[in-house]
């Protein structure tokens, strides 16, 4: 759903598709604090090397390959680009290398083209740096369900703090793409997997999914990038819908358990990195948006799974515990 909302702001000019980034960030941090907090209760420790590997070959490979497209056009700038192409083109591909591509327009520079999305990977890449170690602090200080309660009080603050300052400047680029202002996601998702770790049982309210839905959609088609209240109320809100289809999903929901959905799921990295480089071309339509699944789907088949399961193959030789710690 968060790749279909992108790909509709995109393609089909869906005024407020842009929330599925903060569909993106919640499922993130919900997902790695999951696995931070089940393997520090199977291992008793967290292991930041294996960690930062799978992360790596996760999500290096097709960020490589992407970059490398930008070098390409670096070196043979597209016609009409302009003077100063290149030097923008190698700015860009540095600050999206280092994961930097969220503080380098936050102070108002541009990226290439084909890699405006990598904003947002910086934006959880940052998190994945500094989450595990604070993780790890935290947890030895904290149970589980006080973990949660800080968690959630930091996203409060977040969120406030973003309002404050949307609605004393209005919706500027600080607010969108500053690091301190997009993490209130990310510190919700992990909350509510702290939260089940701890025990909580969440009840189930009948329709909330499709509230969820119907608030999310209403967001993007009414929501224009620009408000102040697409910055100041918009954000919290998504945020707050993506926590409650994590709970459908979790509850076994049958919608989202469509094959179609999971098959699109299941390549949104790939899609979500190759969609601009296919806007190179074409940036309105149908067309486009179907060209970019497919980069997404070769993406995902040639170039990550090769990775992942050549780290797999290697594992399994070694034995049953180090095939399960590469999974």
């Amino acid at each position: 759903m968060a790749i279909m909302l992108v790909l509709a702001y995109h393609f089909l000019g869906l005024p407020g598709g842009f929330y599925g980034v903060d569909l993106f960030f919640v499922l993130s941090g919900f997902l790695i604090t999951t696995l931070l907090l089940e393997e520090r209760a199977s291992t008793g420790r967290v292991s930041f090397g294996a960690f930062y590997a799978r992360r790596a070959r996760r999500l290096l490979p097709a960020l490589f390959a992407v970059l490398g497209v930008a070098c390409f056009m670096a070196a043979v700038p597209p016609a009409g680009s302009g003077p100063g192409f290149g030097r923008l083109a190698i700015e860009g591909v540095l600050a999206c290398l280092f994961y930097a591509a969220n503080i380098f327009r936050m102070l108002g520079h541009l990226l290439p083209i084909n890699l405006t999305p990598m904003w947002s990977l910086a934006e959880e890449e940052q998190f994945y740096f500094l989450w595990p170690a604070l993780f790890v602090l935290f947890s030895r200080r904290l149970s589980p369900g006080r973990l949660a309660a800080l968690l959630i009080a930091l996203a409060i603050a977040v969120s406030a703090w973003r309002a404050g300052v949307t609605l004393t400047d209005g919706a500027t680029g600080r607010v969108y793409f500053g690091p301190d202002m997009r993490c209130s996601g990310l510190l919700l998702g992990s909350a509510l997997a702290a939260a089940r770790a701890a025990g909580l049982r969440f009840p189930r309210i009948p329709l909330a999914s499709l509230a969820a839905l119907a608030a999310i959609g209403a967001l993007a088609v009414f929501a224009h990038g620009s408000s102040v209240f697409a910055y100041a109320a918009g954000f919290p809100l998504a945020e707050l819908a993506g926590i409650v289809l994590i709970l459908a999903a979790l509850g076994e929901s049958r919608v989202l358990a469509l094959p179609p959905l999971v098959w699109v799921g299941s390549i949104s990295y790939g899609v979500y990195v190759w969609m601009a480089t296919v806007a190179l071309f074409d940036r309105n339509g149908v067309t486009p948006l179907l060209l970019a699944v497919g980069a997404g789907w070769l993406s995902t088949r040639l170039i990550e799974r090769p990775f992942r399961r050549r780290r797999e193959r290697r594992a399994t030789a070694v034995g049953p515990v180090a095939a399960e710690a590469a999974a």
